[in-house]
């Protein structure tokens, strides 16, 4: 007879306890607002729940005290509140967490490549590959590259022709930041006349090229782009001379402001006796 009413005891208690339920309230703690979504449960258990969008919801009332309630949500801190005894509403605070102000990628690009997002397929050759080369002018800007070439086309004048996919200089559109030039003979006599220091890179479509570029090119083109005022520090002057007396110098200043720049180029080539 004891047992049973111990029994009975035990299951009402245990009646009792699991009709508890503890309102919780989970807002920002500078504006107030509900933080609707946010995750609130017990530490050490899996008994929890989420605030629902009228900006509150229940949890059964822990086994026993003191009891850590745990609320989080993405962006803010997690905050823990420790209870010695049963509360039937609760409000709890959250503060928005550290956000960096700068995240910074840094990526390398390969001196010569591919540009995938163009739809003719358009090599560039960058200003690290022509240093790779040492050149001086256009004419010697190919020299790592296998699929464009430049020949003397005459060795008494010295005229000079670019080779795409093995055919002649005619077949091939030359263009200066997308404008056509080095037409008739200077595409043969200007090659050399294009410095490259001030190239910024060189760009080969292979291929006929788009309605964009127009009709000129039946092998490709070759576009070169010339340095822009961001690219170019205040003064910059190089010379070079060899043994046979070639002499050349270049110079450039660049100035870029907010909205505007500007660019001054200036070479001089001789050949000496």
């Amino acid at each position: 007879m004891r047992f049973f009413i111990l029994f009975v005891f035990a299951f009402l208690g245990q009646q009792l306890y699991a009709q508890k339920k503890i309102m919780v309230h989970v807002e920002d703690s500078l504006t107030h607002e509900p933080l609707i979504g946010a995750s609130v449960y017990w530490a050490g258990t899996t008994d929890g729940s989420a605030i629902m969008p009228d900006g509150m919801t229940y949890l059964d009332a822990p086994r026993s005290y003191p009891a850590k309630l745990v609320a989080s949500y993405v962006g803010y801190k997690p905050d823990t509140l420790e209870l010695t005894k049963f509360e039937a509403h609760i409000h709890m605070y959250l503060s928005e967490d550290i956000i960096l102000d700068v995240t910074e990628v840094k990526g390398r690009r390969k001196d010569q490549y591919v540009r995938i997002l163009d739809p003719a397929k358009t090599e560039v050759i960058s200003q690290n590959e022509l240093r790779k080369a040492a050149c001086c002018n256009l004419s010697e800007s190919f020299q790592t590259n296998a699929s464009a070439q430049v020949n003397f086309e005459d060795a008494v004048t010295g005229a000079k022709q670019i080779e795409l996919l093995g055919l002649k200089g005619i077949y091939i559109q030359n263009t200066l930041e997308n404008t056509p030039t080095l037409r008739g003979l200077p595409a043969s006599f200007a090659l050399d006349n294009m410095p490259a220091p001030w190239i910024k890179n060189i760009e080969l479509a292979k291929g006929a090229p788009s309605v964009r570029m127009g009709y000129e090119g039946i092998t490709g083109s070759i576009n070169i782009n010339y340095k822009d005022p961001e690219d170019l520090s205040p003064l910059y002057l190089d010379v070079f001379t060899n043994h046979t007396g070639r002499l050349e110098g270049n110079f450039m200043s660049g100035i870029h402001k907010e909205k505007w720049g500007t660019a001054f180029f200036a070479n001089g080539a001789m050949l000496r006796d």
